[in-house]
């Protein structure tokens, strides 16, 4: 992953491979390389001057902050390295994903394995003592675990030091699925988080055991990719606990700054892969997604959600709204107000940009799920290169340029200085 870093220096930013797909890059022949020292062994990184900004940084891709998950290691927590005597890693390439029930992980390639626990760091050369986001990316829960996010903040608050990064300065983040492990390990680890801050974007038998740890990997792929199955979260009261809400008002979470955010638009893009016969009623489309209302409010729900009417004048309208509140809005609401009382500081935003040059949709789908994601990372540039294949305009550059400066002076620890508002707790 490319990030334009001109407006995040100095900031030490580092990007985690946990459910979804990477691309693989090469190392080009005019760059330096570093050797560093990890708890994970030595790795080799390498020097990157051709950044389109002009920033060089320095990179250590696809670095393992646990152990290959397969075999005997498989649903069991993940377990810390242990160094290979005499040998370097070579970080100059992102790792695989991991194993998942698609076929090409979202993105266009298949490298996938159990070996994919795996971290990368992007930094300013000759960086000292910056402070550090470790981004957790979405992917629909699709693999990994809730309790990779513990033992990669251990990893990387013992080891980041050797990069460049200041240890009592980390902010944990991310978006969709990231923002849900950042809000379990808020929860989970809050006696000592090894974090400072967090940021959420829209955020939402033993015997069998034993005998599936014996398949091949490939195998138990080929079962999820034929049956549609996911491993999703449950509850354990170890690292997900059964009431969150609970748990908040009574004080028992991590205090640490958070930035919470959703997106006006949550729901179309969800619901544009829905069949048609479930659109056509709310009603039914709420009973066969899941979305924890009785059956006994459908009717209250239908007078929420009123089709045809100016704000849902379809039922594909209604359905995409009644999605983002049910999964993400409401929740994001109810995780501000709660923590804001008992004393945390909370900044809360709403993502509203429309384009018809974001997707091959066009402006009908709206702020839609996961929209935001180029404007805060600083990738306008990339925009052109998705259909439509329109590059990115003026007014976009601008608002990317106050995401990015928004999100590193959160992670810097100083006010946003970006127009957010904080959230009050009346």
């Amino acid at each position: 992953m490319v990030v334009d870093l001109r407006s995040l220096l100095p900031l030490l930013v580092l990007f985690v491979t946990l459910p979804i797909t990477s691309t693989l890059g090469s190392l080009p022949s005019n760059q330096n390389i570093l050797l560093q020292h990890t708890t994970s062994g030595v790795v080799e990184g390498f020097a990157d001057n051709t950044t389109i900004s002009g920033v060089p940084l320095h990179k250590w891709l696809g670095m393992r902050f646990a152990q290959d998950t397969s075999g005997l290691n498989r649903w069991k927590p993940p377990q810390p390295v242990v160094p290979e005597l005499g040998a370097v890693f070579n970080a100059s390439e992102y790792g695989p994903a991991c194993l998942q029930g698609r076929a090409d992980g979202g993105s266009g390639t298949a490298i996938q394995s159990e070996d994919c626990l795996r971290i990368n760091v992007i930094a300013p050369a000759n960086a000292s003592n910056l402070p550090v986001y470790l981004y957790a990316h979405g992917g629909g829960f699709d693999s990994g675990a809730s309790s990779d996010a513990k033992i990669d903040v251990e990893w990387l608050h013992t080891n980041v030091h050797r990069f460049g990064g200041d240890p009592k300065k980390i902010t944990l983040g991310g978006e969709s699925v990231g923002a849900g492990m950042t809000n379990f390990y808020l929860s989970a680890y809050r006696k000592n988080p090894l974090i400072r801050a967090a940021v959420m974007q829209s955020g939402d038998g033993d015997g069998q055991l034993d005998c599936l740890r014996t398949k091949d990997g490939s195998e138990l792929r080929k079962v999820l990719l034929e049956t549609g199955a996911q491993f999703q979260p449950v509850t354990d009261n170890i690292t997900i606990w059964k009431d969150y809400i609970k748990q908040t008002k009574a004080g028992h979470s991590t205090r640490v700054p958070l930035l919470i955010g959703t997106n006006k638009d949550e729901g179309t893009l969800i619901v544009e892969g829905e069949s048609t016969a479930y659109l056509n009623e709310i009603a039914q489309y709420s009973k066969s997604n899941n979305l924890n209302f009785p059956h006994a409010s459908l009717s209250t729900l239908q007078s929420l959600y009123p089709v045809p009417s100016k704000q849902y004048p379809t039922a594909y309208n209604a359905s995409a709204a009644i999605w983002r509140d049910a999964h993400m809005l409401c929740h994001a609401r109810n995780l501000a107000h709660y923590r804001t009382i008992t004393t945390t500081t909370v900044w809360r935003y709403r993502w509203d940009h429309i384009a018809s040059n974001l997707n091959s949709r066009g402006e009908r789908i709206g702020a839609f799920h996961g929209s935001d994601i180029r404007f805060v990372m600083g990738q306008w540039r990339m925009i052109v290169l998705s259909p439509p294949y329109v590059p990115a305009t003026e007014e976009q550059i601008k608002i990317s340029d106050l995401m990015v400066t928004a999100w590193t002076n959160f992670v810097k620890g100083g006010n946003l200085h970006s127009g957010l508002m904080k959230e009050d707790a009346d």
